[in-house]
């Protein structure tokens, strides 16, 4: 195990310092050899290319502006961590970094979070074999290019395979989780039951669900476009489950602000930064391990979500929220890009933390019990299993939420890494979903 720091400044220190007490608490809790090795990256004869291999293997460096005596120093620093068994090598990059917050309070953050990332860490290294994890295909859902960051960072801890519901039906015992990510056209019956009977077995699942249509396209080359409910042929299935989807849009003060031209008709171009209120920062839940110093996510066009009924065997959980200034507005309705200079008045905000991730988990009964499904095409010794085995889901309202921006260059297709929305999926899949 290596450790790569040198002279920093008194947050990086403390950053540091909590990092070797943390793995020497881990060393005297293993029962196997667990050695700490620290490097200064400055001291190594050949510099250059020891920082080219730290690259390589995903190290990321930060670029400091430090006070000295002799004035501003830059320096290039490797807050990381390089774990090594069994000849396998893992790369932890222990820095967080939200943009809408200050260095001290990333720092800390940082500081909070280093047990579950050294845990995490171990865990991958030294796991002997990969669970699957499937993502749902069938009912135009995001292509394989647009989850590939993701899939790409989950692959240290799954085998990541795309599956369609028949798959899923025929071998359900071979999938640990199932994502289902933003499906445009409507379930079958037959595909409703699949996912059913995943979830009886004890599965767990990742809902990412767009209750509102919105199109993008649309938005951007004519400045409007119509925002209709969308049927997925779902809803049944979800209220049976304890969930309802609003068929609204959040607008929320806390939101991503986007470049627009506000240059007067005949003058050049004069781009400034805008408010757009239906791309909220979501607050992630502080009172559950999967949100806990996690930081804020980037959502577009989401919408609230309702627990629904009661039931003893399941429990029910708010992760993702508005912030305490926002507001719905119910579908459909017209969308246009004018909303930004004609934004509606501030004491319209007046909903707080509205709910639009949730978790579910316990047992569940069967959409499918005390039902006819003879015309579902399922074989005729299939046995249905009326009674889940302890399952969990999570239900997000934006169906978009896991898909990276995606460029053409040299005839390809290419996949742009996520933004710091990224910690919040994954903990939300490894913690919840599997670990947990």
């Amino acid at each position: 195990m290596h450790l790569i720091f040198f002279d920093l400044p008194a947050g990086f220190l403390k950053l540091q310092t909590a990092i070797v007490e943390k793995l020497r608490d881990f060393k005297t809790a293993s029962n196997q050899p667990f050695v700490i090795h620290t490097t200064d990256p400055y001291e190594v004869d050949d510099k250059a290319k020891f920082q080219e291999g730290l690259l390589k293997i995903g190290i990321m460096p930060i670029n400091l502006r430090i006070n000295t005596d002799r004035g501003i120093s830059n320096k290039t620093v490797f807050p990381s961590l390089i774990l090594r068994a069994n000849g396998r090598v893992l790369a932890l990059n222990l820095l967080k970094n939200d943009p809408y917050l200050r260095d001290e309070e990333n720092l800390i953050r940082s500081v909070e979070l280093l047990e579950y990332e050294i845990a995490r860490g171990l865990k991958v290294i030294f796991q002997t074999k990969k669970d699957n994890l499937a993502f749902l295909t069938g009912q135009d859902e995001l292509e394989e290019v647009q989850v590939r960051d993701i899939s790409t960072t989950l692959s240290d801890r799954f085998d990541v395979k795309r599956i369609k519901s028949d798959e899923l039906l025929s071998k359900p015992d071979s999938f640990k989780c199932l994502v289902v990510a933003n499906p445009t056209k409507p379930f079958t019956e037959r595909d409703k039951f699949a996912v059913d009977q995943f979830l009886m077995r004890g599965g767990r699942i990742l809902w990412l669900i767009d209750p509102v249509s919105v199109s993008l396209d649309s938005l951007s080359n004519g400045m409007s476009t119509f925002a209709f409910p969308r049927d997925l042929n779902l809803k049944d299935q979800f209220f049976h489950y304890g969930i309802r989807f609003n068929s609204d849009l959040i607008q929320d003060v806390e939101c991503q602000k986007i470049k627009v031209n506000t240059a007067g008709v005949g003058q050049p171009a004069k781009y400034s930064m805008a408010p757009w209120y239906f791309s909220p920062l979501l607050f992630p839940s502080q009172q559950h391990a999967i949100g806990r110093n996690v930081n804020r996510v980037l959502s577009e066009f989401v919408s609230s979500i309702d627990f629904v009924g009661e039931s003893p065997t399941v429990k029910n959980t708010v992760l993702l929220t508005s912030s305490s200034y926002a507001r719905s507005n119910q579908s459909p309705m017209i969308v246009n890009l004018g909303m930004i200079d004609a934004p509606p008045a501030r004491n319209l905000f007046t909903k707080q933390w509205i709910p639009t991730g949730v978790l579910v988990e316990g047992s569940f009964s069967s959409v499918f019990k005390n039902r006819m499904n003879n015309n579902l095409g399922i074989p005729l010794d299939y046995k249905l299993l009326a009674e889940s085995k302890p399952a969990k889901m999570i239900f997000v309202s934006d169906g978009a939420l896991i898909a990276n921006k995606v460029t053409f260059s040299a005839g390809q297709y290419l996949s742009l890494p996520l933004g710091y929305e990224i910690s919040w999926l994954i903990r939300s899949i490894t913690s919840a979903m599997i670990l947990a």
